[in-house]
C-alpha cells in the first residue's frame, strides 16, 4: 500500500525490471481512482529518481498538485508502462490522508505503570 500525505512530495519506489522483459516504453503513467466518488486521477510523464534503476525505481509526486482538493481515504491504483502498447506492472491501494492526521501511535497516551500498595488479606474460617 502507498501512503500519500497533503502538503508532501511522496516518494514511490517499485521493482518495475523485475517484471517487464525486454519490454519497450518510452515513458510510465500512474492511474488512481477513488473508491468513495470514483474520480479518476491521471499522472503521466514520471522520471526515474532511482540511483539504481537495473534493482529498484523511484518516483516522485507533489501530493498537493494532483490531490489537494480530493477526497481522503483509499484510491486504486494502477501503473502503467507507455509504449506502443501500455503495459500494467504494478496494481494496489492507496490512502490519502492530510498532512495534519497523525499516527495512532503518536497520538496514544504515554503508559505510565502504577503502584498499588494496597493488599487484601484473605483469612481461614
Amino acid at each position: 500500500m502507498i501512503l500519500l500525505k497533503k502538503g508532501t512530495t511522496a516518494k514511490i519506489a517499485l521493482t518495475i525490471n523485475e517484471s517487464i522483459e525486454a519490454f519497450e516504453f518510452d515513458s510510465v503513467k500512474i492511474l488512481f481512482k477513488s473508491r468513495q466518488t470514483k474520480e479518476v486521477i491521471t499522472i503521466e510523464n514520471l522520471i526515474d529518481q532511482s540511483t539504481y534503476p537495473k534493482r529498484y525505481n523511484k518516483y516522485e509526486i507533489d501530493v498537493n498538485t494532483f490531490f489537494l482538493n480530493k477526497s481522503e481515504g483509499f484510491w486504486d491504483y494502477t501503473f502503467y508502462l507507455v509504449g506502443v502498447t501500455d503495459k500494467i506492472v504494478e496494481i494496489g491501494v492507496m490512502k490519502l490522508e492530510s498532512a495534519t492526521s497523525q499516527k495512532i501511535n503518536d497520538i496514544a497516551p504515554a503508559y505510565t505503570p502504577t503502584t498499588n500498595n494496597t493488599y487484601k488479606i484473605y483469612k481461614p474460617a
